[in-house]
């Protein structure tokens, strides 16, 4: 059940290894369950480079959630960080905002994703993960906002050279995007770092004295 196992967002802060699963909203509820039984922490959607029904993501977060499998959405653009809330009415625990470059993107997902005091989500958690273990309303928005994972991707040298200015309090995890992050540094023969290793190491030492987890990969899957 939703919020009675071990809680993602604190493992996270504690810097621990998540594996995190693709996904797509057609798997059935056995693929789910062994996925799970597997080790996976989280199974991954994509609604920036994939078509995704919110019909469907609400039946397949219901699914995975039963699976022990909580879902982890990459929504579709960073200029939609303000309706991180409405996809987690659908039933996500985590949210990825792509191609973060701008303070003003993740100061508007921290305000959609989290509820009074933190943000200023929405009430109308329904079909939200977690809201089923409560008998009544608003202790729900305390649970969800210790319980809920807010990472923001990292795909271009502005947001490589911003890091430490673009994470804020609230943001639990960074992962990153090779491929969008290469092409824009191949475009950039002046750029101070040549590869993604190169970025990666340079976010690792910006963000050390900080409360956030750098991914370990070159995207959101795997082991991080």
């Amino acid at each position: 059940m939703p919020g009675t196992g071990t809680n993602l967002k604190e493992r996270i802060h504690r810097h621990e290894t998540l594996s995190i699963a693709p996904g797509s909203t057609d798997m059935s509820g056995e693929k789910l369950q062994q996925l799970a039984a597997a080790g996976y922490d989280l199974i991954f959607i994509d609604g920036q480079h994939r078509p995704i029904d919110e019909k469907e993501l609400l039946q397949f977060c219901k699914t995975a959630a039963q699976a022990g499998l909580p879902v982890v959405l990459r929504i579709r653009h960073p200029d939609e960080a303000f309706l991180a809330g409405r996809y987690l009415d659908f039933g996500p625990l985590g949210i990825i905002v792509p191609m973060v470059e701008r303070e003003e993107t993740v100061l508007r997902a921290i305000e959609s994703f989290y509820y009074p005091p933190l943000g200023r989500r929405s009430w109308g958690p329904g079909d939200a993960y977690g809201w089923g273990q409560f008998a009544e309303g608003f202790p729900y928005a305390e649970w969800w906002n210790s319980h809920g994972v807010l990472m923001i991707q990292f795909e271009s040298l502005p947001a490589i050279l911003g890091a430490k200015g673009l994470i804020k309090p609230g943001v639990d995890m960074v992962v990153f995007g090779e491929c969008d992050l290469t092409l824009d540094l191949s475009a950039r023969p002046d750029a101070p770092f040549k590869t993604f290793d190169e970025c990666h190491r340079h976010v690792v030492r910006e963000t050390e004295d900080m409360d956030v987890k750098i991914g370990a990969g070159a995207s959101p899957l795997g082991k991080l």
